[in-house]
């Protein structure tokens, strides 16, 4: 059985520091202005249903801003699998505590196909796969388990960063979980959406779906460049050296290019 390492964390995720300028009422109504009465419940709900789509198609891609990092996990000597906190979408570096190594990532098909002895030792890799959900956890996705590879002989830490999902909106009252600078961008497409659904004009359609297009890709050019990235910081993987070739494990060390 893997050991829960977040069984009680609820599926509400907690909203970003610098989020909370827009109410979900708010942008309802921002989205209803463009066909009429912001007070009409029926354009209203629908606003909102639009608003929750594209928030949705948002969350198909891993935002670094939605980065968390995991409570520290408790590695036990013998034990190779822990449970995935409950809002964990896609992990995006693990690492030990004590014995300072960053870990790689390896397909357990890979790690089926090429290990032929299985050995314990300290942890080079992890894997996931699906494990037995805690009581009352809503998992986002199917893979709720870590597994680490080899199994550890010893005790350790295992340092965890994810990518966690968009918080839930489900009042009037709460906010879009979103940076601020970001916030307006459900806004953009549920009008354009919205314009579309009721036969508006089509320079209006136009003029807000390029809103919303340029937004997103400031966004995903936000979430790609790093002004103050180092090109020169290497790696784990460019110091072969801190890892043993001779290791039962070095073949998936060559499919990660090591």
């Amino acid at each position: 059985m893997p050991i829960v390492v977040d069984g009680s964390a609820a599926a509400v995720t907690t909203p970003l520091i610098d989020s909370g300028q827009i109410s979900f009422l708010r942008a309802k109504q921002l989205v209803a202005r463009a066909i009429g009465d912001v007070t009409d419940e029926t354009l209203l709900d629908e606003a909102g249903d639009l608003i929750l789509a594209s928030l949705e198609e948002l969350s198909l891609h891993h935002w670094e801003f939605l980065l968390k990092t995991a409570a520290t996990i408790a590695v036990v000597a013998g034990t190779a699998d822990y449970e995935l906190p409950s809002d964990c979408q896609k992990p995006y570096t693990a690492r030990l505590g004590t014995n300072q190594r960053p870990l790689a990532y390896a397909e357990q098909r890979d790690y089926d196909r090429i290990v032929t002895v299985v050995t314990t030792g300290t942890p080079t890799h992890f894997t996931m796969f699906p494990g037995t959900v805690a009581t009352g956890a809503t998992p986002q996705h199917s893979k709720t388990t870590i597994r680490l590879i080899p199994t550890p002989t010893s005790t350790d830490t295992l340092i965890l960063k994810y990518y966690r999902p968009l918080g839930i909106i489900n009042d009037d009252g709460d906010t879009l979980d979103l940076p601020r600078r970001y916030q307006y961008w459900p806004i953009y497409q549920a009008k354009a959406m919205m314009l579309s659904d009721h036969g508006g004009n089509e320079d209006r359609i136009a003029y807000w779906q390029g809103k919303a297009d340029r937004l997103l890709m400031q966004m995903k050019s936000d979430d790609q460049e790093h002004p103050d990235r180092d090109l020169g910081f290497s790696t784990a993987r460019d110091r072969v050296g801190a890892y043993d070739l001779t290791h039962p494990y070095a073949a998936l060390l060559a499919l990660d290019g090591w």
